[in-house]
């Protein structure tokens, strides 16, 4: 039997070599789907998160897209960028839920020019002023 130590290094030196493998091991078994397949939609939606338009390159590495899907059908809907995917996650795949957080936002910019705040100014020309603190 191998020591804790030994699978330890054991998977650090065989994950990164087969992290592909397990990708597609993981969407099959997640979302039913192919790597190939993934692929096929990653293309279909430019390299792109299919709500925000964000690409999947992050300080010049690509990363993988979170497939969303319906949690209560299964259905496979699209491709995300983690933003996006946590989003629709917290909001419980809910529309009235986004659509009263687009309210809420459209609200709160005509509140702004009504009532700005005045202490964000204030820090501001602090800050000008005596850039130490």
């Amino acid at each position: 039997m191998k020591s804790k130590e030994e699978r330890n290094e054991y998977s650090r030196d065989y994950y990164p070599k087969h992290k592909e493998e397990k990708l597609g091991r993981d969407l099959r078994r997640l979302y039913g789907i192919t790597k190939a397949q993934y692929d096929k939609m990653l293309v279909q939606q430019g390299g792109k998160c299919a709500v925000c338009g964000k690409d999947n390159v992050c300080d010049g590495k690509v990363v993988h897209m979170s497939v969303d899907h319906d949690h209560e059908t299964g259905a496979v809907r699209g491709l995300l960028c983690n933003n996006c995917n946590a989003i629709l996650g917290h909001a419980h795949d809910d529309p009235a839920i986004l659509v009263k957080l687009v309210e809420y936002l459209q609200q709160s910019r005509h509140l702004e020019s009504l009532f700005p705040n005045p202490s964000c100014h204030l820090v501001e020309k602090d800050w000008e002023h005596n850039p130490e603190g």
